[in-house]
């Protein structure tokens, strides 16, 4: 088979992050645990539309490495414009930066994929747990 390239991905969360994803906390980190599959684009206009729209007006940008990637699933999606590829469960975000542009925040990750770690209970109405 091919090996893909490692690209970058764009995500607009949609609604608010917890605070613990933005702050450093004691293991000098930030980032949190994304429970559930976490759908990401290609495509830097598909997902700046959905943040710009959103009452968070947040956009990950997310560098894909070597082993820790999502899989491409615009091939079987209803919307394959948008070009989408999918974490499983339990992805790890890990936050490298963040910066205002124009009327978004962008906020440069790293993904770490997670496979044996129970991840502790979120709150209620938040799909992302913070535990880094």
């Amino acid at each position: 088979g091919k090996i893909e390239t490692a690209d970058t991905l764009f995500r607009a969360p949609g609604g608010a992050l917890p605070d613990q994803f933005m702050t450093i906390n004691e293991f000098n980190v930030m980032g949190g645990v994304e429970l559930a599959f976490m759908s990401c684009t290609t495509s830097r206009e598909v997902a700046l539309d959905y943040a710009v729209t959103s009452n968070a007006a947040v956009l990950f940008q997310i560098q894909e490495g070597y082993v820790d990637r999502g899989a491409d699933l615009s091939w079987l999606s209803q919307y394959p414009h948008e070009k989408e590829i999918t974490f499983p469960p339990l992805t790890t975000l890990e936050v490298k930066s963040k910066q205002a542009e124009s009327s978004v925040l962008v906020v440069n990750l790293v993904p770490r994929l997670l496979d044996s770690v129970p991840p502790p209970v979120p709150k209620k109405g938040s799909s992302f747990c913070s535990v880094m």
